[in-house]
């Protein structure tokens, strides 16, 4: 099936149809109430978008990264410029595709640019490649998290074969943009926690990597995997009181995360009942 027939069978999905997503995905769906007949299919774009997985995947762990250890970004150097560029294709290609009632070059073009998404991958993008990597650029890149959609494409694709319901597809999206902004916050989180953890020392205290002599012997493979259970052990408001915050910004980062803890858990429950 050729992009622009896809796109018209886009267009003429319900709206509230949770197989419209599955659709786009690749997935050629009854429009009935038992969709058993659905059946798979590739497009041109489908394989794009499954390739862009990895470089959108590498762009959301590897950036935070430099900025809180930065001496790894010359191990990395060639991956990096290449997922650049793989970014920078991409940008021109979703530049030019068609979308939904708009065919012509010009049409298309003056949607995408009232779209939050071209600007994000244009700031994300270029500067990067026209400063030759300069560090500060890493920041920039964290706005790609606006194409999720990469990042959930393969396990949506995965539930709408397998899960042929339609009430019960729907949940499962749900819950796999969940984990997916889930993993990537306490990444973040943890990255952070990592990058204070040897700044903002005063007289009467020290940050937390630097008070605990330990860690002065872990890596940075073990430091992070330390500041992910960390984190996920204060957002998840068990604290069991192992390690804790010394400095005030630490002090401070705590209560946020207990904070983002509480309301997250409360929304999911009020969510789910």
């Amino acid at each position: 099936m050729k992009v622009g027939d896809f796109i018209k069978t886009m267009k003429n999905t319900n709206e509230n149809d949770p197989f419209k997503y599955v659709l786009a995905l690749g997935l050629d769906v009854d429009e009935t109430e038992q969709p058993k007949k659905s059946k798979y299919f590739v497009t041109d774009r489908f394989i794009w978008d499954l390739f862009m997985t990895f470089p959108m995947w590498y762009t959301v762990i590897f950036p935070s990264l430099f900025l809180t250890w930065p001496h790894l970004f010359t191990r990395f150097v060639l991956s990096v410029w290449i997922c650049d560029i793989i970014f920078a294709l991409d940008f021109f290609l979703c530049l030019f595709t068609p979308e939904k009632n708009h065919f012509t070059l010009s049409d298309v073009f003056h949607y995408r640019i009232q779209t939050k998404s071209f600007w994000c991958n244009l700031i994300a993008t270029f500067p990067a490649i026209f400063t030759l990597q300069m560090p500060w650029t890493n920041a920039l890149k964290l706005l790609r998290v606006v194409n999720h959609g990469y990042l959930e494409l393969p396990f949506n694709f995965v539930f709408a074969y397998i899960v042929r319901d339609k009430g019960k597809l729907g949940n499962w999206l749900v819950l796999v943009t969940s984990l997916v902004y889930s993993f990537f916050a306490a990444h973040l989180l943890a990255c952070f926690w990592l990058w204070i953890g040897t700044r903002f020392a005063t007289e009467t205290t020290k940050p937390w990597m630097v008070e605990n002599e330990a860690f002065c012997l872990y890596d940075e493979y073990q430091l992070y995997i330390f500041s992910v259970y960390w984190i996920c052990e204060t957002i998840s408001t068990v604290g069991y009181g192992d390690f804790t915050g010394s400095t005030n910004i630490e002090i401070i980062f705590s209560l946020v995360l207990e904070t983002i803890g509480f309301i997250f858990y409360s929304v999911m429950m009020v969510r789910t009942s």
